[in-house]
């Protein structure tokens, strides 16, 4: 938090002087509240099936949509008598209509079937039914309503009459989930309605209402500059979980930073690419006469202003391409705090509103409920804000926040700093099978494919496959990690960085843990620090992990480029690695840290200032041939590794953690 902290006062302006006096102040309140932190451990990462796969039941089948497919070679769509029709997709969908009887969706890895998902495909004739009425007073005429069964397909969908009213057929009633979701279909209080619900729990020919509680409905909610009303429960709903369905409920989230939220359905999160049409921009930073400064988007022609903290007018010169001043003006002949503010020359849509923010001015800023994805998804969630920190589904997590089981798919995020795809920044919070896919970019530090920066936090189970690119602190999975722990976690991105620490995983681990955990794109760094796991390690812990991609800068190594005063055990990398200095096949340089049984793959081209020092075995760590790292052999070359409980050999490849 420090750290963070630091960060702001900086970008506001603020003299060295009174940061300190700030600095101090603030290290004291936080050592008076400080606390014992216990981090609770999950399961090793999977080696079986890794893919999303969403069951949608036809007319007289079942069609499978593939969203995410990390290993599965084919994918096979198998009926009860036993035929079948497969597809060798990566992602799409394919649909078997054999009629009624059971489906059972299998993907096969390295020649092994594995099942995923079953459902049973019934007629109308034959199936049981379920109908009820959706109100709030007035009915709702045109929600959606879905059936889902036991395994999560989707089973029967329809929409309300005109009298609020729907009917379901399912193939067994007492395992099926009813979902509603109504988004603007009606009018209440003036505004467009947007509400969800789940019910369970039923008998064949059940009558399921869902009435709505008028007491939970809040007015007045923004969402993509349009005001609308939320509805958070049903009426005698007990729970104090807010059941979130749609996008506007999504967003909704932001008026309550400390309740508890689940996801009860997927949410294509497409239209926030042109949610939030900036047309202007306005900033504050310290300058003098002849200061330059860039501005954050390029200026209309003639729209710029500038204007001192009594509002009178002051003296500047535009460059040509309208995208950065200089002060022209003798009255400010010390460093002023200026208003900047403009016309853009093209509006952009910064899309999706970030659920929460750090801000150091305004208490309770962070989001600190939780957020329990139950394994559904969001996908194609679009975020475009330049100059804004904190970005990401979740900008801002803080103490006790906690954010599970959810996926965003194919998200395109773009921030300042403290950018990552589902999180910006992570502080005291948790972070646990989560994964996010698609490219994440900050135009400065922290960036991360999953979370930007993490702090006393912690992160399991989750991983990231998108591209990520900024300046420095950027990682595959976390920018910068800051006592914290990271397990069974892993990235497959490539990741560059402009600046340093620059890491496949993680750009920075300080005191931090790092374990079971691999990352497999390649890295790249236009300065110091970069590892094809982690950047740099300072105090930190880094075990049972491996890299495999390639990995260029200084300072540079196939797992970690910079390892100060850290731990390395049980570690390998195999990928080519070069660089002008300081260049290692597993680490670039040891500044008194401890390495120990960690190997990396010396027929990888190793250069270092066009030297070949793939065996040089004054370097940190252990070489070993391919053959020696792969396949059986593997088990009596690298010594120290755990081939019972931790790792696994692999016939003609190195080896994985277990499942």
């Amino acid at each position: 938090m420090i750290d963070k902290y630091r960060d702001k006062l900086e970008e506001k302006g603020v003299s060295p002087v009174i940061r300190v006096i700030l600095l101090v102040a603030v290290t004291v309140a936080l050592v008076a509240l400080a606390t014992v932190i216990v981090f609770d451990i999950g399961s090793d990462v999977s080696d079986t099936a890794d893919a999303s796969v969403q069951m949608e039941q036809t007319d007289s089948g079942v069609q499978a949509t593939i969203v995410r497919n990390e290993n599965v070679d084919e994918f096979i769509l198998r009926h009860e008598d036993g035929t079948e029709q497969r597809s060798t997709k990566s992602i799409g969908s394919f649909t078997y209509d054999n009629g009624d009887g059971e489906y059972t969706l299998i993907g096969v890895v390295g020649g092994n079937e594995e099942v995923i998902r079953s459902t049973t495909v019934v007629g109308a004739e034959s199936g049981e039914t379920l109908s009820g009425t959706v109100e709030i007073n007035p009915l709702i005429v045109g929600a959606t309503v879905e059936a889902y069964d036991a395994g999560g397909t989707l089973v029967d969908s329809t929409t309300t009459d005109a009298n609020g009213q729907y009917e379901l057929t399912v193939a067994d009633a007492s395992s099926a989930r009813i979902v509603l979701n109504t988004e603007g279909d009606i009018t209440y209080n003036g505004e467009p309605l947007h509400a969800s619900a789940e019910q369970s729990g039923f008998s064949a020919g059940d009558t399921v209402n869902f009435n709505f509680d008028e007491n939970t409905a809040t007015s007045g909610i923004s969402v993509n500059g349009e005001s609308v009303t939320v509805v958070s429960a049903l009426e005698g709903e007990s729970s104090s979980v807010i059941e979130v369905g749609n996008l506007a409920q999504l967003q909704a989230m932001q008026g309550d930073l400390s309740a508890d939220y689940k996801l009860i359905r997927n949410i294509d999160a497409s239209e926030t690419e042109t949610w939030n049409e900036k047309t202007s921009d306005e900033f504050n930073t310290y300058l003098s006469n002849g200061d330059t400064t860039e501005l954050n988007l390029v200026a209309s022609e003639g729209t710029i202003n500038v204007v001192d903290s009594t509002g009178t007018d002051v003296a500047f010169t535009s460059n040509t391409n309208n995208d950065s001043i200089t002060i022209d003006d003798t009255a400010i002949d010390t460093p002023q705090d200026l208003t900047i503010s403009y016309d853009l020359e093209t509006p952009i849509n910064q899309g999706f509103d970030p659920v929460g923010t750090y801000d150091f001015e305004k208490a309770n800023s962070e989001f600190t409920g939780s957020f329990d994805g139950q394994n559904h998804t969001i996908s194609n969630l679009s975020i475009n804000r330049l100059d804004d920190n904190d970005v990401g589904l979740f900008g801002a997590i803080g103490a006790v926040g906690e954010v599970k089981n959810v996926g965003v798919i194919n998200v395109n995020i773009t921030g300042e700093s403290y950018v990552g795809g589902l999180v910006g920044s992570n502080s005291n919070g948790t972070v646990s099978n989560s994964y996010s896919t698609g490219n994440v970019t900050g135009e400065s530090y922290y960036v991360g494919g999953l979370i930007g920066y993490n702090r006393d936090g912690t992160v399991s189970n989750s991983y990231s496959t998108g591209n990520v690119s900024g300046e420095s602190y950027v990682g595959g999975l976390v920018g910068r990690n800051i006592n914290s722990n990271i397990s069974n976690s892993y990235s497959t991105g490539n990741v560059t960085g402009e600046s340093d620490y620059v890491g496949g995983l993680v750009g920075r681990n300080s005191n931090g843990n790092i374990s079971n955990s691999y990352s497999t794109g390649n890295v790249s760094g236009e300065s110091d620090y970069v590892g094809g796991l982690v950047g740099r390690n300072n105090n930190g812990t880094v075990s049972n992990s491996y890299s495999t991609g390639n990995v260029t800068g200084e300072f540079v190594g196939g797992l970690i480029g910079y390892n100060r005063e850290g731990t390395v055990s049980n570690s390998y990398s195999t990928g080519n690695v070069s660089g002008e200095s300081y260049v290692g096949g597993l680490v670039g340089r040891n500044y008194n840290g401890n390495i120990s049984n960690s190997y990396w793959n010396s027929d990888s081209t190793i250069t270092e200032d066009s030297t070949d020092v793939s065996t040089d075995n004054t370097k940190s760590g252990v070489p070993l041939t391919t053959s020696q790292m792969q396949g059986s052999s593997a088990s009596s070359s690298m010594s120290g590794f755990d081939f019972t409980d931790t790792w696994s050999t692999v016939t003609g490849d190195y080896p994985e953690l277990q499942g």
